[in-house]
C-alpha cells in the first residue's frame, strides 16, 4: 500500500481546484481528482496526482471512485466535495428537470460521496471529509433559488453524517465560502436586490475569497488533528454574511 496521505476531490471543474490540490501536494498528500478540468496538474506534479471521470450524481459511479481510490492508492484519508455550480433561473419560470438537476449535482454528489467513502474510511481507522458549500446556505441569493436549496441541504447532511461516521473516527465538516472574484458577473446577477452590487465593500477584508483562503482553510482542516470540529459548519466570507439585502431600485 503506497505511504502518506491522499486526498480525493469530487469535480476538478470547481474554481479553486487547482489552488486545493496544489496546497495539497505542498504538505506532501497526494491527489485524486475527478473529473480534471485538464491534465496539467498530472504533468507539473509527476507522481503525485491521478485523475479520475466518476459521474457522482449515481451511486453506482460514486462507489466505482471510492474502488479506484482503493486500487490507486489503498484507501482516501480526506474527502472533499467541490462540487459547485450555481444556475440562474427563477422560482416562477424553472422547469423541474432543471431545478432537480442542479440540486443533483450540488447535493446528491455529496450524499452519494459520503456513503462510498465514510464506511471504507472508519474501516480503515478513520478520515476527513469535507463539503465546500456557500453563504447561500443561508442567504438568499435572489437570482438562483435552486443552488441555495442545494448548498442548505448540506448544513444537515454535515450533522448527520457526523453522527453515523464519528464514532468510526472519521471528521466530517461544511466550510461556507463566501463570493470569489468574478460570482457577480458570472452567476449572481439578479433583478431583486442590490447584494452583489460592490461586494468588495461589503465584507471587513475588502475583497472577495480567494483560491489561496479556500486550499489554506481546507488543508488545516484536512490535515489538523481537530477531532472534536467534527459536524461543525465553518463561514470563510470575510463577514459578508452580514451585509444585509437591499432591494434593487427600480429604474425610472
Amino acid at each position: 500500500m503506497p505511504k502518506g496521505k491522499v486526498a480525493v476531490l469530487t469535480d476538478g471543474g470547481y474554481r479553486h481546484a487547482t489552488s486545493l490540490a496544489e496546497a495539497f501536494i505542498a504538505a506532501g498528500v497526494r491527489v485524486l481528482i475527478n473529473n480534471p478540468a485538464d491534465d496539467s496538474l498530472a504533468k507539473a506534479h509527476p507522481g503525485m496526482v491521478e485523475y479520475a471521470q466518476f459521474d457522482l450524481t449515481s451511486f453506482a459511479e460514486a462507489d466505482k471512485l471510492a474502488d479506484f481510490t482503493a486500487e490507486k492508492f489503498g484507501s482516501a484519508d480526506i474527502l472533499v466535495h467541490t462540487n459547485n455550480k450555481p444556475v440562474i433561473m427563477s422560482i416562477e419560470e424553472s422547469d423541474v428537470r432543471d431545478v432537480m438537476g442542479v440540486i443533483d449535482f450540488n447535493a446528491k454528489t455529496a450524499y452519494a460521496a459520503t456513503r462510498a467513502f465514510g464506511r471504507v474510511m472508519g474501516d480503515c481507522g478513520g478520515g476527513v471529509i469535507l463539503y465546500l458549500s456557500s453563504i447561500h446556505a443561508e442567504k438568499a441569493t435572489g437570482c438562483a433559488f435552486s443552488y441555495s436549496m442545494a448548498k442548505s441541504a448540506l448544513r444537515l447532511l454535515v450533522r448527520e453524517a457526523s453522527m453515523q461516521y464519528g464514532p468510526a473516527g472519521v471528521r466530517i465538516n461544511l466550510i461556507e465560502a463566501g463570493p470569489s472574484e468574478g460570482d457577480d458577473a458570472l452567476f449572481f446577477q439578479s433583478a431583486h436586490s442590490n447584494l452583489y452590487n460592490d461586494m468588495s465593500e461589503k465584507n471587513f477584508v475588502g475583497g472577495p475569497v480567494t483560491g489561496d483562503d479556500v486550499a489554506g482553510l481546507v488543508t488545516k482542516l484536512a490535515l489538523d488533528p481537530v477531532n472534536s470540529l467534527t459536524g461543525a459548519c465553518i463561514r470563510l466570507d470575510g463577514g459578508y454574511i452580514q451585509y444585509y439585502i437591499g432591494r434593487a431600485k427600480e429604474e425610472a
